[in-house]
């Protein structure tokens, strides 16, 4: 069982995680996890979600944005999709340990 200190580590890590990839992402694809972010955080996980699998598509080799969509799928109960998701981030990166983490 996962306790809600291990969930809330869990997902700033991955948020940290972004934050550090998405410096090095083109400027749109930063804008739209931006936007994505802040829209989760606001509870507009539908928008978040659409905004992430955007930016997801445009940076098709980051990890942690297919990540963080699935974190933001599983919140929308939404788990097939969610697993779809960490299986991409690891299809780009076998040892990316927010995916591995999520899908534990």
């Amino acid at each position: 069982d996962m306790t809600l200190a291990s969930a809330l580590s869990r997902l700033t890590e991955t948020a940290t995680d972004v934050a550090a990839r998405l410096a090095a992402a083109p400027p749109q694809v930063r804008t739209q996890v931006s936007e994505a972010l802040a829209r989760r955080s606001a509870g507009d996980l539908e928008a978040a979600e659409q905004g992430l699998q955007q930016a997801a598509q445009q940076a098709g080799s980051d990890p942690a944005i297919w990540t963080e969509l699935g974190v933001v799928q599983r919140e929308r109960a939404k788990l097939e999709d969610a697993m779809a998701s960490y299986a991409r981030a690891l299809s780009i990166d076998a040892a990316y340990a927010p995916a591995l983490r999520n899908l534990a």
